[in-house]
């Protein structure tokens, strides 16, 4: 995710099957998968203007008025962590989710015996109602469960088609555009 974020893109549809894990006993590498909602966040846009979309659940209440923000994807990422640690039942996770976020029940959330110190706050801090109130950054998540940023190593890409390398380009361009302000 803060990889993502780095690179001014929000993935906007965040959720438990759009998270892989490297084996079925949720161990390292963890992988963000399906971006086909994914967008671009000019350094200039606080809360970009655009479609609603994404799944109802893991949607932040922003987002029904088509504003997105990287702490719209923290808001789903602390739906997603709380849903995978405690093993919310698939049947209740809609109104659990109610519950916490616009019920203020936080005493539903409960500290993870087997993760780092801190899994507790990063969930309640992600799943404000009112963004102002939210975690705005993954530099502050992994602050809180005192974890080093991950080195993603430079990859190579290859374009099979016209259309690929045209695009690619494109991603290249925009990257180095926004790094440069």
């Amino acid at each position: 995710m803060a990889f993502l974020h780095d690179n001014k893109v929000i993935h906007r549809d965040l959720k438990t099957d759009n998270i892989m894990f490297a084996r079925q006993e949720y161990s390292l590498p963890i992988k963000i998968g399906d971006f086909g909602l994914a967008a671009w966040v000019l350094p200039e846009d606080s809360n970009s203007h655009m479609d609603t979309v994404g799944t109802r659940r893991y949607m932040a209440p922003e987002v029904l008025d088509g504003k997105y923000s990287y702490q719209t994807d923290l808001f789903a990422l602390g739906l997603v962590l709380w849903e995978i640690t405690a093993l919310l039942p698939s049947k209740k996770r809609t109104s659990l989710f109610d519950k916490l976020v616009n019920d203020v029940n936080e005493e539903l959330v409960e500290e993870h015996p087997l993760l780092r110190e801190g899994s507790r706050e990063i969930i309640i801090s992600c799943t404000r109602r009112n963004p102002t109130n939210r975690l705005d950054n993954m530099i502050r998540v992994l602050q809180i469960v005192n974890l080093p940023r991950a080195r993603i190593p430079v990859q190579e890409v290859v374009a099979n088609t016209c259309e690929e390398l045209e695009l690619s380009q494109i991603c290249y361009k925009r990257m180095h555009h926004h790094s440069r302000r």
